[in-house]
């Protein structure tokens, strides 16, 4: 006989407020110090410019280390 304890419902809520949870944007690095690919969020931005050959993100991982990501169009 295994001891069990039911629970008819969660212990913590899962959204506070009841409101509506809101989507991230997510970005997935490959982190030096990690050794792995880490999946950082639009809050880990820590700079964004526009180039003339594309836009260059800076992101930070939760260790420090930053990584440069070149994305979209160059400028014609």
């Amino acid at each position: 006989m295994m001891a069990e304890i039911q629970r008819s419902h969660a212990g913590l809520p899962l959204l506070a407020g009841g409101g509506r949870a809101q989507a991230e944007t997510m970005f997935v690095i490959d982190c030096p110090a990690h050794r792995s690919r880490m999946l950082l969020s639009e809050r880990r931005i820590r700079s964004l410019r526009n180039t003339d050959t594309g836009v260059l993100l800076d992101l930070e991982c939760y260790c420090g280390h930053i990584e440069r990501i070149r994305t979209g169009r160059a400028s014609r």
